[in-house]
């Protein structure tokens, strides 16, 4: 009887008809009774063919249960995501790619929340009978992403053709209703299995999904985003990081798409920005300060975003200015420990600094363009605190002058290191002595294992610690002189 019903079919041949059959015959009673044949096929020890009928082509063929009653499909994805998931035997025989792309099919195409035909271009389907409401096939979907995860997480994680229907999904679905669950099972998949899901992440170009959710008008779509941001640069490599996001310049990018969403910038999104920017990440407290000292900052491109969200797109009516200056200050200028140069405490291998290293200034108020350029013009050998116009012996505008010396820059220093002010391996913090410090203890820095302190001079330096260039008039007395060099007379003195 298993191999008739296994060589012709039967389970496909039953589906088919109970898809053209009216929608009155299958009932509860209906569903109850598969349930009954996948227990029993279970038990069997050659069940494993006919249960896999039984899957592919009834219990998750959506067409069948669409317009059945909301409890009946109900219980059907209640039990898909508890009680046979939890089956060995069950969870072998459907352990396949195949069953994660019929769901996420069944998702698109089937459960949708929002109908995706205008704004996706997706003809949907289940069209043609009476489906669950709104908030049911939100309950349903539920069910079905559990009943997803606990089939990609129960073995040794999502595979790269798994996540590839999960990324196309987010990639072709356009309505925040349709995408936003999904979503969050991404992030958690991120959160729990990062071992499978970064390199899988990585190797699927998955960084392109991000910046296209982080185009949704939706707050709470480009927070979920950002949250896969973090956690995929956490678990990145230096080398792959720098690549990826260096080379092709996406924290730029980052910040001009964050920039679109004006006025509606909140603190929920600067929260999450702040996550990226100390790999810390949470699933609650997105509201209030979550962080009190912060040992290292390991984006710090993601500054220069949150600086310009606090400047120009911060939400009025949600932070005011008091907390944006306070907020930023508290959590980025007051709460330093020590600071380490060429890598952090630990020595990660992964996060040493290689190159040199000019002055480093790092400021408590954000710089405008004319700073900015101001600044650019003084060169890169310039190591003062800005605070008198004859420090320098570059040849600067007055409007540059007017810039850097009005005391605005000097004031809000935080702290500067440069190499000429060093002691032994000890870099001595410089700014002026009466900025207030943001150091908990000592401000100095420590210069880690090869870190060296190169101090050039110019040729204009170097002749005036001699004594000037009047040094140099003895030497032309020796141009007439003959000379003796390899028994031959020469009349040249270089």
């Amino acid at each position: 009887m298993q191999e008739q019903m296994l060589g012709g079919k039967g389970f496909l041949v039953i589906g088919y008809l109970l898809e053209k059959s009216s929608r009155v015959h299958i009932t509860r009673a209906v569903l109850e009774q598969f349930l009954s044949f996948a227990k029993y096929l279970d038990g069997l020890s050659h069940g494993a063919p006919l249960l896999k009928q039984l899957c592919d082509h009834i219990l998750f063929n959506p067409a069948i249960w669409i317009h059945t009653p909301a409890k009946v499909q109900l219980s059907l994805y209640t039990y898909l995501s508890a009680e046979f998931i939890g089956t060995a035997t069950i969870y072998n025989t459907i352990r396949r790619v195949g069953t994660v792309l019929q769901l996420m099919h069944t998702l698109k195409y089937y459960y949708w929340v929002v109908n995706p035909a205008d704004s996706s271009g997706i003809t949907p389907k289940g069209l043609d009978g009476p489906r669950p409401s709104q908030k049911e096939i939100i309950s349903l979907r539920a069910f079905m992403l559990l009943f997803l995860k606990q089939l990609i997480l129960k073995d040794r994680g999502v595979k790269e053709d798994e996540l590839q229907s999960i990324l196309n999904y987010l990639l072709t679905m356009h309505e925040d209703e349709n995408i936003h669950d999904v979503l969050q099972l991404l992030v958690a998949l991120m959160s729990e299995h990062p071992a499978s899901m970064i390199p899988a992440f990585d190797q699927r170009n998955g960084i392109r999904v991000i910046y296209k959710l982080l185009a949704s008008k939706s707050e709470s779509i480009w927070v979920q985003a950002l949250k896969v941001l973090g956690y995929f640069l956490k678990h990145l490599g230096h080398k792959r990081k720098v690549e990826i996001m260096h080379t092709h310049s996406l924290f730029t990018l980052l910040g001009e798409r964050l920039m679109l969403h004006t006025n509606t910038v909140t603190v929920t999104t600067y929260n999450t920005l702040y996550e990226v920017q100390i790999i810390k990440h949470t699933d609650s407290n997105l509201y209030g300060k979550m962080y009190g000292l912060i040992k290292f900052l390991y984006n710090l491109l993601i500054l220069f975003v949150l600086c310009n969200i606090l400047i120009f797109k911060t939400s009025e009516k949600i932070i005011d200015r008091s907390f944006k200056k306070d907020r930023f200050r508290s959590e980025f200028c007051h709460s330093y420990d020590k600071c380490f140069l060429g890598s952090s405490e630990t020595a990660d291998a992964n996060r040493v600094f290689c190159g040199q290293l000019g002055a480093v200034y790092v400021f408590t108020e954000a710089l405008n363009p004319a700073q900015i350029f101001a600044i650019h013009q003084l060169g890169p050998g310039y190591k003062s605190t800005f605070k008198f116009k004859s420090e320098s012996d570059i040849h600067l505008a007055e409007h540059h002058k007017q810039v850097l010396y009005d005391g605005k820059l000097a004031s809000s220093i935080a702290f500067t290191y440069n190499a000429k002010a060093t002691d032994a391996q000890l870099c001595l913090e410089s700014s002026p002595k009466e900025n207030p410090s943001i150091f908990v203890h000592s401000p100095h820095a420590l210069m880690l294992q090869d870190v060296k302190a190169i101090v050039t001079h110019s040729i204009h330096s170097a002749i005036h610690s001699i004594g000037g260039i009047q040094v140099l008039f003895p030497l032309f007395a020796q141009l007439d002189n003959r000379q003796l060099h390899d028994s031959q007379v020469e009349t040249t003195v270089w």
